[in-house]
């Protein structure tokens, strides 16, 4: 190599490596950055350390067979990726440019190859790919909980789905409840799934009944209820901790709250039993939403277990009060029942459905910050390696922190809106009109839908925030799909609002979601606010969310909805009191 050449490449941060194309693959050059590994050019090239030595053993046998394959299929120039074991033990990966020549004085032909360290980049694909395969588990999990008529294998199915998802050993599910000697808090385990090769532990009877205090775990108790995770290596945890947790061969682990509405009820855990692992803020918040689909469904199953009991109670009453009134009682009591339960039925079949629409949304909205994360990661990787402006590099990772934030507030506004928070709250009708736009984002930009906002004023009020949100949530929804069957220029959704002086001055609050879809067929106009009236394709539709709407306007707002058709499309008007801030 020419002297010049030679001492531009001994001060390039790139590793450069000349080798003879045949055995025993002797290297002929090779630069100084190889000392970025810890090696000096002289142990190589003297031969006292092989190169070959230096390539990760999983990968020695491909690198081999790569050049040796290449040499014989005459190909001049290829790339390839593997892993280098530097001289401290730290694996690093490297990206090789390779190219073969032959000397026209010797005929002698030589691969010359230029070694870029990509280790960095590596990790910001498989961090990638962790939190897709983890949010597509969660989806599936959840997915389980709303769909699956069985509870207990809906929820050991949903265990199954973030296990394989997280790539852990085992996950389980532990409830609180009062320890049946001290009154004190305890917990029992009461679900788990584990991989084959892993000892369940569904049956250890030392996980039951167990005392938060006594064994050591109450500020487990305190956290968690606190709404806080716990995690690590378990060699790193107090002894009284780690007597329960190294019988079951946990190596690390992740423990998340389970909350029914507010109350603390319980928790799940994900045990890595193989390896050291470090769990980021990512993955627990992600598996936050898992935990909360969890309780959700929990939720679920004992309100139609105490609907179960209310109806035994009610019957035995009922056998009583026949005895006075055997018709009339019978008959009151039993429509009393059926709405009751159709009711209950029917709120529960909106929440459902619009959790999958927020989920679906989510989806679809996290695939481009996705794709912008990896670019600009990407970038960076280049950029230092390039010795570009330290600015540049410093506006890509803000560009990802940015939008990692905004990934990160979806899952908090996800978590917000299906909150059972039951009390009076002011709120802006500014602040909700928002959030939901930001949930069906993805669904509105997809379609090409405007989503305009139009209040004259930063209206205040105090009313059921989460209810308002939930009719707000089914009125939009209904709208973009109406969308789907119509041909129109200019798609269009738009929110107002004001505030209104009702009878003895009581404040009303007026909002109206207007669209230009085309509106609602005049067959159904009277009776678009009743069960199972839909105007979508068979399939497509509940027929439940405008049902549930007016339940909740009336009900729970004290008002009332109406709709009408106008300007090509349909506008819902909603009229309840609230009270004003200002």
């Amino acid at each position: 190599m020419d002297k010049s050449l030679q001492d531009f490449v001994n001060h390039s941060p790139m590793i450069v490596i000349v080798w003879q194309c045949e055995d025993p693959w002797k290297v002929k050059f090779i630069s100084n950055a190889i000392c970025q590994f810890g090696y000096d050019p002289q142990e190589i090239l003297s031969g006292k350390i092989s190169f070959l030595d230096l390539i990760y053993s999983e990968d020695r046998h491909r690198y081999i067979a790569a050049m040796k394959n290449r040499f014989l299929a005459t190909c001049q120039e290829y790339t390839l990726e593997y892993r280098i074991v530097t001289k401290e033990g730290q694996i690093r990966w490297v990206e090789a440019q390779k190219i073969i020549s032959q000397r026209t004085e010797t005929k002698q032909f030589f691969h010359q190859d230029i070694l870029i360290d990509v280790t960095r980049r590596k990790g910001m694909e498989e961090a990638l790919y962790r939190k897709d395969r983890l949010l597509h588990g969660v989806a599936a999990a959840t997915n389980s909980l709303l769909t699956t008529y069985d509870f207990n294998h809906a929820i050991i199915q949903a265990l199954n789905y973030l296990g394989e998802a997280v790539e852990v050993d085992r996950v389980y599910i532990f409830r609180n409840h009062e320890h049946s000697l001290t009154g004190a808090p305890a917990v029992s385990q009461t679900f788990e799934w584990s991989r084959d090769n892993i000892v369940p532990q569904i049956d250890n009877p030392v996980l039951q009944d167990l005392p938060y205090e006594e064994i050591g775990l109450l500020w487990w108790y305190k956290n968690l209820k606190d709404n806080k995770t716990i995690n690590g290596l378990v060699k790193d945890f107090p002894e009284a901790e780690r007597s329960v947790l190294e019988p079951q061969g946990i190596i690390s682990l992740l423990v998340v709250p389970i909350f029914i509405g507010k109350e603390f009820w319980g928790f799940v855990g994900f045990d890595d039993c193989h390896s050291e692992r470090i769990w980021t803020k990512e993955e627990e918040s992600i598996l936050m939403v898992a935990a909360a689909s969890i309780g959700g469904a929990i939720q679920r199953k004992e309100a139609e277990s105490a609907l179960q009991l209310s109806e035994e109670e009610l019957r035995i009453a009922l056998e009583k009060l026949s005895r006075l009134n055997e018709t009339l009682e019978e008959r009151v009591f039993q429509e009393v029942m059926m709405n009751r339960q159709k009711d209950m039925m029917l709120q529960q079949q909106s929440r459902q459905v619009a959790m999958g629409e927020i989920i679906n949304s989510i989806a679809h909205q996290w695939r481009q910050p996705l794709n912008s994360i990896s670019l600009a990661a990407s970038n960076i990787v280049i950029d230092v390696e390039l010795g570009e402006n330290l600015e540049e590099i410093a506006e890509e990772g803000n560009q990802i922190i940015e939008l990692a934030q905004s990934m990160s507030q979806t899952i908090t506004d996800f978590m917000e809106f299906f909150n059972d928070n039951k009390k009076e709250e002011f709120f802006r009708v500014e602040d909700v009109l928002k959030s939901i736009g930001g949930m069906l984002q993805s669904q509105l930009y997809s379609k090409n839908i405007a989503y305009q906002i139009r209040l004259p004023e930063k209206i205040e009020v105090k009313a059921f925030r989460n209810e308002l949100q939930q009719v707000l949530l089914n009125i939009i929804t209904n709208a973009i799909h109406a969308f789907d069957e119509k041909k129109v220029e200019r798609k269009m959704i738009c929110a107002h609002g004001w505030i209104e002086h009702g009878p003895e001055e009581q404040e009303h609050l007026i909002l109206e979601i207007a669209d230009n879809a085309g509106g609602v067929p005049e067959e159904i106009m009277e009776k678009i606010f009743e069960p199972y009236i839909t105007t979508k394709e068979k399939g497509k539709g509940t027929g439940l969310g405008l049902s549930i709407s007016r339940t909740i306007v009336q009900d729970k707002l004290k008002g009332n909805i109406v709709v009408r058709n106008e300007n090509g499309g349909a506008v819902f008007s909603l009229n309840f009191p609230v009270s004003s801030s200002g």
